[in-house]
């Protein structure tokens, strides 16, 4: 279900397949990569990575079943259930090559400290009327994201 006055995106796309692939769907691959801002990983084909034995089809991508896919896999970006970092970019490893997934790391890091910052500004933000109040919150959140990024 979906309001049709919202254009159809990559992302709204992505989204909507990873909600129809189950509770436990992933963005994967090149999808997650696209979504951790990675060069070389644009596509407009979805794929989506669930637990062996829980495989759907969905249309216009690809769903992968995987017998390995922990708690600590997944992550969430922009509101998409997502692979981590880490995980994207070891299943993307085998479809870029060696020489392309350096790059792609390099990018993909880019993107999430930038995602890790606005995070804290936005933090600060909320954490402000506490901290009149409370000054020490202010610096607990301050310490958390700087850690975060570290």
């Amino acid at each position: 279900f979906a309001a049709t006055s919202v254009p159809l995106t990559w992302r709204r796309t992505l989204l909507g397949a990873v909600l129809a692939s189950g509770l436990d769907a992933l963005a994967a691959r090149r999808s997650a990569a696209q979504l951790w801002g990675a060069s070389g990983a644009a596509t407009n084909r979805v794929e989506v990575v669930v637990q062996r034995g829980t495989r759907r089809r969905i249309k216009g991508g690809r769903v992968i079943e995987s017998t390995d896919l922990l708690p600590s896999d997944a992550t969430v970006i922009d509101g998409i259930p997502v692979t981590s970092l880490p995980r994207t970019l070891i299943d993307c490893a085998a479809k870029v090559g060696s020489s392309h997934l350096p790059a792609m790391a390099d990018d993909a890091g880019h993107g999430a400290r930038r995602r890790v910052m606005q995070d804290h500004r936005r933090d600060r933000e909320r954490a402000e009327p506490v901290a009149r109040r409370e000054p020490r919150a202010l610096e607990m959140v301050t310490e958390r994201r700087h850690s975060a990024v570290a």
